[in-house]
This record gives structure tokens, C-alpha cells and sequence, in this order.
């Protein structure tokens, strides 16, 4: 197969995050656009990306882009591809169509024009297609991470209105975390700030437990998927710089918390408690406070946790950095001085912003 093109799908306005975070891993070629980012590929940096990003949502690979000016010019292009080299016969593949700006509108049209043209690609779960058509052109992925990258494999159990990994990490990297401080989330729900913070604070590679979609793939190399895994874990450290805490009120969180880091194997470096936020000291003079309060979809009175969290980050956390997880309506009410961050991103379809002290000089998350 001749890669050329690789896209790391990422969430709104994380771009920048993943374009960072790329370069992190040596891949230079590489650009925003919508949607995420685009990159050069090779089996290499695709395996690579799907082990290691923080923030991406999915990798494709862009296997084809051809004109699709009629039905007939679009059987035509899809004939000459290497399906073989593609998807696994035996195994099937799903089919994702969509169409803009074109005449070539029906979904269903196109998927069985695709599904002939193909040599009779019967539907299954061997590998998930995207076919999109945009004015004349047709462009054709392959997805190359299965289910979506933030899922780890370690959060069985949650909570009310979890945050997804990759937006708890990237939110972490946003507000410069890179594990030389110390880090403590008030009400730490299902425990994902901190299980994220301790994957960032280890500089462990959050896909090293889970499957991908490309090790099902014809062309799966598989002695080089394990030199990536080896190169990622020869960059780990064995324990954080930082100390990372985590509490709650609700004894049930904490148990889904201590589940949550026993499930990415980093419980041993993550202190999980019960406690009311108005009985929290600081465990270290200084250090980074995040928190994803309920905002009146999770359990709980949000006003009222939200004044907790304004006082707290007066006395006795006046010392410590923070970063504060709120809907559009709180947007500005952590006044964290001028050089304060704001990120607006949505989770479970919810705007909600983010609003973080300015990072330590010299973080490098």
C-alpha cells in the first residue's frame, strides 16, 4: 500500500494540542486543517500516532483521491484501487458515506457502487471505510484506529457526565501540566484528571494497553508495531516527578477512581480520598488544582460547588495554579489574572470553556 496522507481527527479547537504533540513525536511534516491534522504517512507515523496521542479522537489513512463527477466516473476510480492491500476479504468492512455539494447524493447509491467496485466487499467488521464526496472529488479513508482513541481501555466504570480521556488531557497540556508539580483534582468523579495526569507525569503511551484497528489490516507489520511499542516504553519513567492526588465527597466516585487507576496501572502513583472540599489542605505548598464540577448535568448543587472552589483557590490554595472546568455562563469567573488561558471545547455535546492559570516557565508538557 503507498502511504502518502495520514489525518488525526481531534475535537474542536484541540488542534493546536495534537499539531504540538505531533512534532512531540518526531513527525515534522504535518498541518492543521479541519477537523485536525494532517500528516505525512508512513506505516511508521501511523503506528506511531494511534500508540501515542493524547488528544486525537481517530487516525485515517487517505487512501485515494479521485474525480467523481457521475456514477460512472466514481465506479471507474473505485475499480483501480488495491482492495486487496485494503481489507481483509474475509472479514468484511463497514462503509461511511457522505456527500456535499454534489449530484451524487444518495448514500446508499454510492455505497453499493463502491461495495461492486470493490470485487463484492461484503459488510462486516474487518475494517471501517470513509467515503466522502465534496463538489466533484471523492476522497477514500481507512480507519486506522478502530474504536476511538480515548478510549484506553481503563474507565469500565463512570460516573454522571465522565470527560472523555483526550479532552481530560489535552485540558491538562493545555494549562502546561507536564508532571513537574503536583497535581490534585477536588472532585475527581471517575478519576480521569488524574489517571491522565499520572499517563502524562510517566510519559506513558496511553494506547500501550488497548487493540487498534490496524493490526487487523492486510498489511499489518507486525515486528514494527512492536519496535513502536518498545520505543514508547523505553521513554517512561518509572514514577512522576510530582505527587498526584485525588478526592471527592461521594465514597462512590472514589471507588470509581481507585477502579479507574487501577485500570491504567498507575493506582500506585495516584492518592485517591473521600473528602468534602471545605476540608481540604494542601498536600505541597504549591502545585496545579483542576477540577470538572457539577455544572447542573452531574449530580449536585453547581453554585454551590463552584463558591467551594472559589474559596478554596483563595485560602488555602492561594499558592497553587488551577484549572477550572466550566459552562458558558461561569466563563471569566475564576479571575485568573491577565495572562489567564480559555478554551472552549464540548463534551457530550455541552459547550463548556476551560479556564487555567498561565503555565510554569519552562513547562514543556
Amino acid at each position: 500500500m503507498d502511504l502518502s496522507e495520514g489525518f488525526l481527527a481531534t475535537p474542536p479547537n484541540f488542534a493546536p494540542l495534537a499539531l504540538k504533540e505531533l512534532s512531540g513525536l518526531g513527525i515534522a511534516e504535518a498541518s492543521p486543517t479541519a477537523g485536525g491534522i494532517t500528516f505525512r504517512a508512513s506505516k511508521e507515523t501511523v503506528y506511531r500516532v494511534n500508540l501515542n496521542s493524547r488528544v486525537g479522537t481517530r487516525v485515517l489513512l487517505r487512501v485515494a483521491r479521485f474525480p467523481a463527477r457521475s456514477f460512472k466516473e466514481l465506479e471507474k476510480n473505485l475499480k483501480a484501487l488495491p482492495w486487496r492491500e485494503l481489507v481483509d476479504f474475509r472479514a468484511g468492512a463497514a462503509f461511511s458515506v457522505s456527500c456535499s455539494k454534489t449530484k451524487l447524493y444518495h448514500t446508499g447509491k454510492i455505497e453499493e457502487i463502491s461495495r461492486l467496485a470493490a470485487g463484492g466487499l461484503e459488510e462486516g467488521a474487518g475494517a471501517t471505510l470513509f467515503l466522502r464526496i465534496s463538489g466533484d472529488e471523492a476522497t477514500l479513508s481507512l480507519d486506522t484506529s478502530g474504536e476511538l482513541l480515548h478510549r484506553r481501555g481503563y474507565r469500565t466504570l463512570t460516573g454522571a457526565a465522565p470527560i472523555r480521556e483526550n479532552l481530560a488531557a489535552g485540558l491538562l497540556l493545555f494549562a502546561g501540566y507536564d508532571g513537574s508539580e503536583p497535581l490534585l483534582d477536588p472532585c475527581c468523579g471517575s478519576g480521569t484528571f488524574a489517571v491522565e495526569g499520572a499517563l502524562i507525569a510517566l510519559k506513558r503511551a496511553p494506547g500501550l494497553f488497548r487493540s487498534f484497528a490496524l493490526e487487523t489490516l492486510p498489511d499489518f507489520d507486525g515486528e514494527l508495531w512492536e519496535k513502536e511499542r518498545q520505543r514508547a516504553m523505553s521513554l517512561e519513567r518509572k514514577s512522576p516527578q510530582a505527587p498526584i492526588f485525588a478526592s471527592d465527597i461521594d465514597p462512590e466516585a472514589v471507588g470509581l477512581a481507585v477502579s479507574s487507576a487501577r485500570g491504567a496501572k498507575v493506582a500506585d502513583f495516584v492518592a485517591v480520598a473521600a473528602c468534602d472540599m471545605d476540608e481540604l489542605e494542601p498536600p505541597t505548598p504549591t502545585g496545579l488544582l483542576v477540577a470538572n464540577p457539577p455544572y447542573g448535568i452531574r449530580l449536585g448543587k453547581s453554585g454551590e460547588v463552584y463558591g467551594k472552589l472559589l474559596k478554596i483557590l483563595r485560602e488555602p490554595f492561594g499558592g497553587w495554579r488551577s484549572g477550572i472546568i466550566a459552562p458558558r455562563g461561569k466563563a471569566g469567573a475564576f479571575r485568573m489574572g491577565k495572562n489567564s488561558l480559555e478554551l472552549r471545547f464540548l463534551n457530550g455535546g455541552t459547550e463548556l470553556y476551560f479556564e487555567a492559570s498561565p503555565p510554569l516557565k519552562g513547562a514543556i508538557s
